[in-house]
C-alpha cells in the first residue's frame, strides 16, 4: 500500500463516523516503505480528535507508533490514546489510555477505527 493510500483510507474512515464534522489531515511519505500521518477531525460536538500515526507500509500496513488526544470544546483534555513505552506496568502495554482525571489505563485501541468506536464514552 502507499502513502497516499493510506491516507485516503483514513479520511474515508473519519467522514463514516456520524460524529464526524471536518478533517485536516496530512501525511509526508519518508522512505518507500514508511510514511507519517497527522492531523484532526473536528466532530460534531465541539471536540477535536488529533491523530499522529507513524506506519511501516511495506510489507503490509502497520502503524508502529501512534497517538490520538480528545479535547472538548474549551481545548480540555479528555482521553490520549498512545503505544510509547513508557508505562510497563500497565496490562495493555504499550497501548494505553490517558484519562482526564491524569489517570492511566489499559487499552484497546490500535488504530482510528478503535478510537472512534470509543467516542461514545466521551461525547453526549
Amino acid at each position: 500500500m502507499e502513502a497516499s493510500e493510506y491516507h485516503e483510507q483514513l479520511l474515508d474512515v473519519a467522514a463514516a463516523s456520524p460524529y464526524f464534522e471536518s478533517i485536516s489531515l496530512d501525511y509526508s511519505a519518508g522512505a518507500e516503505e514508511d510514511c507519517y500521518v497527522r492531523g484532526w477531525i473536528r466532530l460534531l460536538s465541539g471536540h477535536t480528535l488529533y491523530t499522529a500515526e507513524y506506519l511501516k507500509l511495506k510489507p503490509t500496513p502497520l502503524i508502529a507508533k501512534y497517538r490520538y488526544q480528545l479535547l472538548d470544546a474549551d481545548n480540555n483534555q479528555v482521553c490520549r490514546w498512545d503505544n510509547a513505552h513508557h508505562h510497563p506496568a500497565i496490562s495493555t502495554h504499550p497501548h494505553h489510555e490517558h484519562l482526564a482525571d491524569q489517570g492511566i489505563y489499559p487499552s484497546t485501541v490500535r488504530n482510528l477505527d478503535d478510537v472512534l468506536l470509543q467516542l461514545p464514552r466521551f461525547i453526549a
